[in-house]
């Protein structure tokens, strides 16, 4: 394509002149065509581009006089009549990406921003028709306790034990019968539908205290037993009165513990095909919690493979493509929590793991991951290798992971898996648009140009 080259003591264009904004493809030479105007008139009425060879998508251009709409109207887009609001650390990219819309159709849905590059959070901008649901949506954020979320979950669930730090409806099922059985008042369970904290801690060991139970705060077997028994007997305040905390008491010392550590659970016998009971939340944002962890002290090569085999991604209907979004960056946060080196899915503005639903927090894709790396990833334990490094670190139980990192998309990870560097590089686990348990490198990423990095 033969060089543009900018127009000489070229006039400041006049304000009433129209304008558009630049689309994905776009180029000055298009652009001219498409309004059927003369190039050096496009050029002469942009001063402010001093190189016309780059322009950027959402970029505002001036049109010289005389020029057409375009014959398809391309420039307006139709609406959604739906709007999102901005949130801290978010991008137009970021938002187009996460609703499945392009970037072009986002901005040029938008004319009232007049620089897609600075957008604010608070801010309300329309949805283009064509885009989904937002896929990392805090849906927890449903009036609370008086959500319907809230309200569709009675009882008390029968699966993992949950202790401090868990999200998920499990745990707000855990609020709501704290709550209905008094231990728990409706507002404190409102500051964190869903999530284990601090209030939760003390209201389980509450309840524990007037059961006689091991008061550790951790809601296993014996503690869901006696809230089944409590709701079955419809014990809660009577009408008007309201929980009263319990008096804090110097902790108790007890010689067995509801649930045993990370380190003594079972390593199972997965073999991949299906995967492990509290594995399959297809909540994606909310993190699992596998029952084989690997962590520092006890890797193996056997062990990373139960840790990778219970997730069964080729299966997992967590890992499954839907509403056109793919979730390599879930598998691998999941994989490698378990194997206690966490590639975060959730972080803050500075880069660190957050709590999901936290205040300022965000949630990266595998682009952003790559970057997080590159910049947080040595602060992690961390490191870049070679692709033969990589296959070595993960056949000694070790985490290893591949990325690729998409100039103008969201990108792609996965799990080195023990095994062999073929020529076809080293195996490999991965979701995205084909989910598998155990191929290579190159039936995920294909030739790309990819990184490896180990955790030591």
């Amino acid at each position: 394509m033969p060089r543009i080259n900018a127009a000489p003591n070229a006039r400041q264009p006049q304000t009433n002149q129209a304008t558009i904004r630049v689309r994905s493809g776009d180029t000055l030479t298009k652009i001219a065509r498409r309004h059927n105007v003369e190039l050096n008139a496009l050029v002469a009425a942009n001063p402010q581009l001093r190189d016309p060879n780059l322009i950027r998508v959402g970029q505002e251009l001036n049109l010289p006089g005389g020029a057409q709409e375009s014959a398809n109207n391309e420039e307006r887009v139709a609406l959604s009549g739906r709007t999102y609001t901005v949130r801290s650390g978010d991008s137009m990219s970021a938002i187009a990406a996460r609703h499945g819309s392009s970037l072009a159709d986002l901005i040029n849905a938008n004319p009232q921003i007049r620089n897609p590059s600075q957008i604010s959070a608070g801010q309300v901008i329309d949805l283009p028709s064509g885009a989904g649901n937002d896929r990392m949506a805090n849906r927890w954020n449903d009036n609370g306790a008086e959500g319907a979320r809230w309200r569709e979950f009675r009882g008390i669930n029968a699966g993992r034990t949950l202790r401090r730090g868990h999200t998920g409806d499990d745990v707000r099922q855990l609020q709501e019968a704290l709550v209905t059985t008094g231990h728990m008042t409706q507002a404190q369970a409102s500051t964190g539908p869903g999530m284990f904290g601090p209030l939760t801690h003390a209201s389980v060991r509450n309840f524990q205290r007037a059961q006689g139970l091991t008061a550790d705060g951790v809601a296993g077997p014996r503690t869901r037993a006696a809230l089944g028994r409590a709701l079955s007997n419809g014990s809660r305040p009577g009408r008007g009165e309201q929980p009263q905390p319990a008096p804090i008491q110097p902790p108790v010392i007890q010689p067995a513990p509801e649930r045993p550590s990370n380190h003594s659970r079972p390593a199972g016998n997965y073999d991949g095909t299906r995967p492990a009971e509290g594995t399959t939340n297809t909540q994606a944002w909310i993190p699992v919690d596998a029952p084989v962890q690997s962590q520092p002290g006890e890797r193996s090569r056997a062990r990373y493979d139960q840790v990778l085999n219970q997730l069964s991604v080729g299966s997992n209907p967590r890992y499954r493509p839907r509403n056109g979004n793919t979730y390599c960056n879930i598998f691998t946060w999941d994989a490698t929590r378990a194997m206690g080196a966490e590639i975060p899915h959730w972080v803050d503005q500075s880069g660190n793991a957050a709590r999901p639903g936290a205040a300022g927090a965000w949630e990266m894709d595998a682009n952003s991951t790559n970057r997080w790396l590159n910049n947080q990833g040595a602060a992690n334990g961390w490191r870049q290798v070679n692709a033969s490094e990589a296959q070595a670190h993960a056949n000694n139980g070790a985490p290893s992971v591949v990325s690729w990192k998409n100039p103008s998309g969201i990108g792609h990870i996965g799990m080195i898996r023990p095994g062999e560097d073929t020529g076809r590089g080293p195996a490999l686990a991965q979701a995205g648009r084909n989910n598998f348990n155990n191929r290579n490198v190159a039936d995920g990423f294909g030739r790309r140009q990819v990184e490896y990095w180990i955790h030591d």
